[in-house]
């Protein structure tokens, strides 16, 4: 059995396991929480980065990061399935690969500088400069939508990366997505159907469904539901269940 160790957070754990669920994974893998900001849990000695993911295969063996991952467990599967094996192909699944990963870690780094710096001493240049990066990305994706009309290992590496982005991109573009690249996509196997929009309180409070909680005299407290529960926002219309 192998070990991921993860957060729900992390859009490179989701990219992880949407490669399990594609390449028929899931029930080799095991998932362990990590908290990469508590300097006592382990994941900082099997990754000496304290990153997630980080993958424990059985004989002790760590992988890291996603990238490598994900090219272990294409090559657990059979090689081929999602990284194809012919050259061309191969790079430009990679450059798709590298596009997506890069837009993840610009929106984590805009998500830490407002989490991590009061607002008096956010930078404005260097959050513009993010933002940048994300912004030409998306730009370079809807000019030139990578097409579905090849191989099956050319989809399946299309479908994995246009997932990982539309995931980002749902985030940082409060909701919006990609021109036709849903995550819930139907010609992604096992996916949730796209979802309606969050409601004005989901959106205010974050993507995650929300529920409130008032006990008799108590102020109302704001409490997470967690994903895929079913549990949604008061007034926001019922999503379905999503494995990532």
């Amino acid at each position: 059995m192998l070990t991921l160790r993860s957060s729900p957070a992390s859009p490179f754990v989701r990219k992880i396991r949407i490669a399990a669920n594609v390449l028929g994974l899931d029930r080799d893998i095991a998932t362990e929480p990590a908290d990469t900001m508590n300097p006592s849990d382990s994941v900082r000695a099997q990754n000496p980065l304290g990153k997630i993911p980080a993958l424990l295969l059985e004989d002790g063996t760590v992988l890291f990061d996603s990238r490598v991952i994900l090219e272990y467990l294409d090559h657990r599967a059979g090689g081929g399935r999602i990284i194809p094996r012919d050259a061309d192909a191969r790079f430009s699944a990679l450059r798709l690969q590298a596009l997506a990963d890069g837009v993840m870690d610009a929106s984590v780094l805009l998500v830490y500088e407002g989490r991590w710096r009061p607002a008096e001493r956010h930078e404005p240049k260097w959050i513009d400069l993010q933002a940048g990066k994300v912004a030409r990305a998306f730009a370079a994706l809807e000019a030139a939508p990578p097409a579905l009309t090849a191989s099956p290992m050319w989809v399946r590496s299309r479908l994995l990366a246009r997932s990982a982005i539309a995931i980002s991109a749902s985030r940082e573009r409060g909701g919006g997505i990609i021109r036709g690249w849903s995550p819930g996509s139907t010609n992604l196997p096992r996916a949730c159907r796209p979802s309606p929009p969050p409601s004005r309180k989901a959106r205010r409070f974050g993507s995650d469904p929300l529920r409130q909680r008032k006990a008799p005299g108590q102020r109302s407290e704001l409490v997470r539901a967690p994903r895929g529960s079913g549990v949604r926002t008061a007034g926001s219309p019922r999503r379905e269940r999503c494995w990532w």
